[in-house]
């Protein structure tokens, strides 16, 4: 059983990319991807895009 309060206040800055809807909608897409070859695929194409190294 479990009491009390189980949730944490963290304070995220606004502008933090990991909080954003954007950021959960790709990140369940890509991961709906089975082929592996395929999601190695659209990893490398994104990190192009964004200029990753």
């Amino acid at each position: 059983m479990i009491r009390g309060n189980v949730t944490k206040s963290v304070d995220v800055p606004d502008d933090d990319p990991m909080t954003k809807r954007e950021t959960l909608e790709l990140v369940r897409a890509y991961f709906t991807i089975t082929d592996p070859k395929v999601r190695d695929q659209v990893l490398s194409m994104a990190k192009a895009l964004g200029g990753a190294k």
